[in-house]
């Protein structure tokens, strides 16, 4: 249930980079299509959880993470080189999941999810944007600290809440906050 937001959130900014084919769109496009595969990759490693149904879980976060990456670098280097960056990001992430099936290495998977993440606040703060809004970025940034921190305390969270909630459940919903930000960064900005 908790990964329902994923699933709504994607599509709606699937939709919406479909119907506004502006910017790094097709970079967007994937990140958001990721998220909403996000929705049932998750349920099927949650329905029977190992790491043959991990790899579906993997595949479309490495997606979102990758189309995000894309799109920050396409719209600051330029959008010409959108489609190259994209497909070898793209190939790169998909490597870095069956990598980690066939090898059990995950640091090229870490890198994957992780790189993005820290080149936003660097990007914001060290070029300028053609667009407005960019700190939508930063408060997606922050909401997927946060998610990644529940995560960490799941089992406390748990606890706490007398059952009601796993810290997990709540990066699922956090998580999908974080998207919600970048979706609503695209909508309002100039």
């Amino acid at each position: 249930a908790s990964n329902l937001l994923f699933l709504v959130t994607g599509l709606a900014g699937a939709v919406w980079c479909w119907r506004n084919r502006s910017g790094a769109w097709r970079s967007w496009l994937a990140f958001f299509t990721g998220v909403a595969l996000v929705f049932l990759g998750s349920a099927y490693y949650h329905g029977n959880p190992g790491d043959d149904t991990l790899v579906w879980d993997r595949l479309p976060m490495t997606m979102a993470f990758v189309g995000l990456f894309t799109a920050l670098l396409s719209e600051h280097l330029g959008t010409r080189l959108e489609m190259r960056l994209l497909i070898g990001a793209l190939t790169t992430g998909v490597f870095s999941v069956f990598w980690w099936q066939y090898s059990g290495d995950l640091r090229i998977y870490i890198w994957v999810q992780g790189a993005p993440l820290l080149a936003i606040p660097y990007v914001i703060a060290a070029f300028p944007g053609r667009y407005d809004r960019r700190h939508y970025l930063l408060y997606g940034v922050a909401l997927y600290a946060v998610a990644k921190v529940a995560e960490l305390f799941d089992y406390e969270i748990y606890a706490a809440t007398d059952a009601l909630i796993s810290g997990h459940s709540v990066k699922h919903l956090t998580a999908a906050l974080a998207v919600l930000c970048v979706l609503l960064m695209l909508k309002r900005r100039l």
